[in-house]
């Protein structure tokens, strides 16, 4: 077999507090009855590295596998995929923009965006301020001052959200998202309940970088970077920016041939199972499985005999 193929990738676990058991019981990460906040997807860091599950590159990590293609090798990978389990509520965050974390961390900001996969009827996020907050609000000890500054939305399985940084924001317990970001893990918490972490102590608080941080968006500046284009029933772009777009495959008892147009591709499945035709072979994808297709593969194919709903994403980097 070419070293160019669909790579299935083995995924990376990561535990915090608010984490739940669905990433285990229904998205097949790990052993029934497993209590998992995220499951990074696609990821190249030093603090979580996909590995390669399947052909002749099972074993080695997707990091040295791009560096033997010639990629990479100066400069960092620039997006990271994963799913979330919110069996209760995430801390109120706001994660910096590439300016302020080029000064201050020395890494790049985080821009992301979810695809909501699950939600608990009444299910809620933070999406913002309220129209005439103050953030200053914000650096209140009173914790129904803050939650009162915060803009909380109903949502429900297949909704999108940009998220871009210098949004305040959080998931709120009862959801399940699919996450595509900058490949960064800085946030700064604004508010976090009061909560004690696994180590006995209060969890850290950011707030100065935090209020540091917070930009003002209105509804059309985030929505401007949603649903940029619809390209037909069958995929459609639910989210592009300068970072990364995203595309939604939604495919029953059917198939549709994609190229990956000089772009190294992820292909992440959120429900249902299909299977991915690349050259002579095919390669099985369900409910929570992740794959990446090297730029090198061109022309494939995602085929479904009963129903399969993936997304799709790629760098603009």
């Amino acid at each position: 077999m070419d070293k160019i193929y669909p790579l299935k990738l083995t995924p990376v676990l990561k535990d915090a507090i608010w984490g739940g058991y669905k990433l285990a019981d229904k998205y097949g990460a790990a052993t029934p009855g497993t209590q998992i906040a995220e499951n990074w997807c696609l990821t190249v860091r030093d603090d979580g590295m996909s590995v390669i599950e399947n052909g002749p590159y099972a074993g080695l990590s997707l990091g040295e596998y791009l560096k033997g293609l010639g990629r990479y090798t100066d400069t960092p990978f620039p997006i990271l995929i994963k799913f979330i389990d919110a069996k209760t509520d995430l801390s109120v965050q706001v994660h910096p923009d590439d300016d302020f974390a080029r000064i201050h961390e020395n890494d790049s900001g985080k821009t992301e965006m979810w695809y909501i996969t699950e939600a608990d009827e009444g299910a809620q996020i933070v999406y913002g301020l309220k129209e005439n907050a103050d953030k200053n609000d914000l650096l209140s000890d009173d914790g129904n001052t803050i939650r009162g500054a915060l803009n909380y939305i109903d949502v429900k399985a297949g909704d999108v959200y940009y998220i871009p940084s210098g949004l305040v924001h959080a998931l709120c317990g009862g959801i399940t998202i699919a996450e595509i970001q900058q490949s960064s893990d800085l946030t700064y918490r604004l508010y976090d309940y009061g909560r004690i972490g696994k180590d006995g102590k209060p969890r850290e608080l950011h707030t100065e970088k935090a209020i540091e941080c917070i930009k003002n968006f209105s509804d059309d500046d985030i929505t401007a970077l949603r649903y940029k284009n619809n390209m037909g029933k069958d995929i459609s772009v639910i989210a592009s920016s300068e970072y990364f777009t995203v595309k939604k495959l939604s495919l029953s008892a059917q198939g549709i041939t994609l190229n990956t147009s000089g772009k190294d591709c992820s292909l992440v499945a959120v429900d249902g199972e299909g299977e991915i035709i690349s050259g002579v072979n095919s390669y099985k994808i369900k409910k929570g499985e992740s794959y990446f297709l090297p730029l090198e593969i061109g022309e494939y194919s995602v085929r479904a005999d009963k129903m399969v709903n993936i997304i799709l994403s790629y760098s603009n980097h």
